[in-house]
């Protein structure tokens, strides 16, 4: 199977991932940090896999390892933070169009990645349907203006996002593939337990599992099970191929979604509510376009 179709289905399982999550921080956990914590202290289910392919990579590997992975909650930190300072028709298009092209210019400058014509013309083409899927033209629909605090967290989203793919990229060529995820998840679950340093934190944490539905529970379980499949797939693609191209095709996550938000908007609209209004549509409907284009490039060429 060529690896622009392992992204794909790393994509859809993340867009169920996160209308879940979307679900969730609805009706369950009112803080971030809460949700971004139960996310890195479940990773480290990955132990389970030590049997199959672990080694210890050296002190300096190491360190980059657990980096790796502090970046990535991190990066989960801010994203979350950002929502909530502004709304997420405004963070998620700054957001989804700046880690591609953070993950561009970083793996430029460290990794010595270079694209071939083909692949630029695809990312562009990613990058922009990626853009017109995720902004939203109709002004009618906003109700606040971006803040420069909120345009600043989003940035540190995308930046650690960023800085965590191409961590990634480097651990994936320097190590065995197995090893090097365990490692990277290991350091996520490491930088969550900080959390627990302040006595506000564990409260809000132990609160929120005490008053969350045993069903709610089972459900967000469940949902970590899928992303954590998506997560390891992703992983697998960057290991297989460019992490700057893997990180443009997030654009399919935003078609998926496109098309679940609508459909869930019509029975479940405060879950995840789409703008229908025919200004707000013709652009995404153009961004499907574009990211579709962009897909059939990829696959067309891809071995």
């Amino acid at each position: 199977m060529p690896w622009v179709w392992v992204v794909v289905l790393a994509h859809f399982l993340n867009a169920i991932n996160f209308v879940v999550d979307k679900f969730l921080l609805s009706k369950a956990v009112r803080e971030s940090f809460v949700y971004t914590f139960a996310i890195g202290v479940l990773g480290i289910a990955v132990i389970v896999l030590i049997p199959f392919g672990f080694e210890f990579p050296g002190w300096p590997l190491l360190g980059i390892n657990l980096v790796t992975g502090i970046f990535f909650i991190a990066a989960l930190t801010f994203f979350f933070r950002s929502l909530q300072v502004n709304e997420a028709s405004r963070i998620v298009p700054i957001i989804g169009s700046a880690i591609p092209l953070g993950t561009l210019i970083l793996s430029f400058l460290f990794l010595n990645e270079r694209l071939e014509a083909f692949e630029i013309g695809a990312f562009v083409l990613l990058l922009a349907g990626t853009y017109f899927i995720t902004k939203d033209f109709d002004s009618r629909h906003r109700k606040q203006q971006m803040t420069i605090h909120g345009l600043g967290i989003a940035l540190l989203a995308s930046f650690c996002f960023s800085a965590s793919f191409v961590l990634n990229k480097y651990v994936f060529e320097t190590q065995p593939f197995l090893s090097g995820f365990i490692w990277i998840r290991i350091g996520s679950f490491l930088a969550v337990m900080l959390l627990l340093f302040s006595y506000n934190n564990r409260r809000a944490i132990l609160l929120t599992w005490k008053q969350t539905q045993t069903r709610l529970k089972g459900l967000f379980l469940v949902n970590q099970i899928i992303g954590a499949g998506a997560f390891l797939l992703l992983s697998w693609s960057i290991a297989l191929a460019s992490v700057t191209l893997v990180n443009a095709l997030q654009g399919v996550q935003y078609v998926i979604l496109l098309i679940m938000a609508v459909i869930i908007s019509l029975k479940y609209p405060k879950i995840l509510s789409e703008n229908v209004s025919s200004l707000a549509l013709i652009p995404k409907f153009l961004g499907v376009i574009l990211v579709g284009t962009g897909l059939f490039i990829l696959s067309w060429y891809a071995v």
